[in-house]
């Protein structure tokens, strides 16, 4: 009863999600394989007509992309030939990549990355967005207990004039094991880690600039 107490303390602060709505950009994060999962499916709901995800595996959501697709979104058969000729793909995983999708591209770019993820791929998002100026939302997916420290980052570097929202992937676990998927774990080693990498994020963003 204490240890759950002690957990819900440590997560309730970092819980930092919107409601979901209709926008210009699916923008998934890197890490566990359920959130880009769960971005797919947004995508392949009409959620909103692009998604973006960062990855070092780019043949895996290739795979993930083919494997979630509907009919509702109608993607030309020339892009669908490019995405599963990318899932047949051995790639470096020293390499972090943004991959892209919508009806009529599929694109994948190397970006830098440095020792925290994190940053360095708001960082990146920020010069993409920069670059697609005529992309105005964007739903940023993650875990729930990553979505503070998202936050943080999002209100510092990206465009002041663009919409964000955060969501957190709320897959159920009988929805992810229907799809051969497993939770990702939130115990209190990794919520300690996290309000670690909080408190670092915030010394890091003090008093940086907007790129």
């Amino acid at each position: 009863m204490i240890f759950q107490k002690v957990c819900e303390f440590l997560r309730g602060p970092l819980v930092q999600s919107d409601n979901l709505k209709s926008a210009d950009l699916i923008f998934v994060l890197g890490g566990h394989r359920t959130r880009k999962v769960f971005g797919a499916l947004l995508f392949f709901r009409g959620w909103a007509p692009r998604i973006l995800m960062s990855t070092g595996d780019p043949p895996f959501i290739a795979r993930i992309l083919e494997k979630e697709a509907t009919t509702s979104v109608p993607i030309e058969k020339t892009v669908w030939q490019a995405v599963r000729a990318c899932a047949q793909l051995k790639w470096p995983s020293a390499s972090q990549c943004f991959a892209y999708l919508d009806q009529r591209e599929w694109q994948v770019e190397e970006i830098p990355i440095g020792l925290l993820g994190t940053l360095g791929e708001i960082k990146a998002l920020a010069h993409w967005l920069k670059n697609h100026p005529s992309i105005q939302s964007v739903l940023i997916v993650s875990i729930e207990t990553h979505l503070l420290r998202v936050r943080m980052c999002c209100r510092r570097l990206l465009p002041p004039d663009r919409l964000v929202l955060f969501i957190a992937v709320s897959l159920s676990r009988e929805e992810l094991a229907a799809r051969g998927e497993r939770a990702e774990s939130d115990g209190l080693k990794k919520l300690l880690v996290e309000w670690a990498k909080v408190i670092l994020y915030r010394v890091l963003l003090f008093g940086s600039s907007r790129l």
